[in-house]
Formats: structure tokens, sequence, C-alpha cells
């Protein structure tokens, strides 16, 4: 129902506040597409540099996964209290600051650990992420969540190329990741 008091939006407001929204869940897309390929391309310089058997790094890849996983009911409830908006920024911030972590750990267990904290990040950011492109989709009027998705993939990309420029370049990956997520963080704060 419309009201009569209220002006009318115009038209053109309300398709700028609609693109700026669509891309800036865009970007949330990219930024976690872009963090998990950057930690991802680095696995072989954590395993030489610690040694790991086979058997350790699976441990390490499960934790993560078991954070992924045990994040998704909790990022649920989290969307419907704080919002989908805010639970994607925290979710992003919280991942960017932790994704470093895993090379400054020296003993398998404390790096099980801080995986597992990884994963319940990078989760939860996806669930706030998928609320938003939904949020995104109903308000327009043609497919979008492929783009979104897209804009995942295209992180991945970016992620996964500088990780590997930057280890043929021999850049230490403690540095590498540290850049990379001062650098996502730039993105997310726009």
């Amino acid at each position: 129902m419309v009201d009569p008091v209220a002006p009318p939006v115009p038209l053109s407001v309300a398709a700028s506040a609609l693109l700026r929204a669509r891309w800036g869940v865009g970007l949330v897309f990219f930024v976690n597409g872009a963090a998990f390929a950057s930690w991802v391309s680095r696995i072989p310089a954590l395993r030489a540099g610690l040694a790991l058997s086979d058997g350790a790094l699976g441990s390490v890849l499960f934790a993560m996964s078991c954070g992924v996983l045990l994040s998704f009911p909790l990022a649920g409830k989290g969307a419907q209290l704080v919002g989908a908006r805010q639970l994607a920024l925290l979710a992003g911030g919280v991942l960017l600051l932790m994704l470093p972590m895993p090379f400054m750990i020296g003993i398998v267990p404390s790096l099980v650990l801080v995986m597992l904290e990884v994963g319940a990040a990078l989760g939860t950011m996806q669930v706030a992420m998928n609320v938003l492109a939904v949020d995104v989709q109903a308000r327009v009027p043609r497919p979008v969540m492929s783009s979104l998705h897209g804009a995942w993939s295209a992180g991945g990309l970016a992620g996964a190329g500088a990780g590997s420029l930057a280890a043929h370049a021999g850049v230490a990956p403690l540095a590498h990741l540290v850049g990379v997520a001062l650098a996502l963080a730039a993105v997310l704060a726009a």
C-alpha cells in the first residue's frame, strides 16, 4: 500500500540503491573466494614448513571443513539476530584476521584449532552472503544469483593467481597472506 503523505521515491534513486546492493554483495562474494583461494594456494608451503605428514595435513584440512559445517546453523541464527550484512562483514573481518594465522603456528594441535576457526569464519561469511544474495535476487527483475557466484569464482581465480605468483617469486606465505588480508579488508570496507 502506498503512503499518500510520503513522496514517491524516484525510480533512479531506487535503481541506484539496488545496483549498489548488488555490487556490494558481489564484492563480499569476491572477497570470500579470494581469501579461500589465497589460503589454498599456500597449502604446499604450510606442509613443507611444518613437515606435515599426509595424516597431519588431512587433519588440518578436516578441521577447516568441520569449522565450515559447524558454523552453518549458528550463522543462520546470527543472520536473524544481527542481520546478514553485519554478519557477513564481521565474519569477513575475522576470516581476514585469521588468514595468515596458520603460518604463525608451529605445532599441529594448535594449527588444527586455528583451522577450525578459519573454517567457521569462512562458513559464517558464506551463509550471510548467500542470505544477502537471496535478498538482492528478490528485488531484481532478472536472475543475478549466478553472477554473484561468478564473483566468488573470480575471487578464487584472483586469489589463486596471486598466490601462485607470490610462491614463484619466493614471497613468504605469511607476508603474502598478510598482504592479501589487508587488500581484501580494504575491499570489504568500501
